[in-house]
């Protein structure tokens, strides 16, 4: 069954998922920067983080980016997920996996990532640990990490899978 949209809808959904993809790639490319550039800085080594504190020449905070793209794609991906949520399948599939997929990433990240960086791991914060044991949480921290960015990727390709599909339902109108 061939479920067919009114004609304000449809645009408005290819709209949202080009902006989600657009918003997408730009948080994707802002995380594997960091993953690549920033956090072998301070992961390097217990002293590494205990250093890595304002002030020392190569500090770099992340969070000034991530605070406004991440809370745009956040916003981006409920509008879509609200917007495509009567999309025909597999269109539907994929706005799903985006949409969704990036809400989970963003929960974890505000509830893990966020604060074990500023409160366990980075500074003088993470003194309070021994040499081994900051180690080892911050090779969990990468780990997760890359898992993380993976996920990134998986749903930025999703978005632009989706994105496209909306493109071959216009041809096939």
């Amino acid at each position: 069954m061939t479920q067919t949209y009114p004609p304000h809808v449809k645009p408005f959904l290819q709209l949202m998922l080009f902006i989600l993809a657009f918003c997408m790639g730009i948080e994707t490319g802002g995380a594997t920067f960091v993953m690549v550039v920033a956090f072998p800085v301070w992961t390097a080594s217990a002293e590494a983080a205990t250093g890595f504190v304002h002030g020392v020449r190569y500090h770099f905070e992340e969070g000034a980016f991530f605070m406004y793209s991440t809370s745009l794609t956040m916003l981006t991906s409920v509008i879509t997920l609200i917007a495509g949520w009567r999309a025909p399948s597999p269109m539907r599939t994929w706005i799903l996996i985006a949409t969704i997929g990036f809400i989970i990433v963003f929960a974890w990240s505000i509830l893990y990532f966020i604060p074990i960086q500023d409160t366990a791991l980075k500074g003088p914060a993470g003194a309070k640990f021994s040499p081994q044991e900051l180690e080892t949480k911050l090779g969990t921290f990468v780990q997760l990490n890359y898992l993380r960015i993976a996920m990134l990727w998986i749903f930025l390709g999703a978005s632009l899978h989706a994105l496209r599909l909306t493109y071959k339902s216009y041809s096939s109108d």
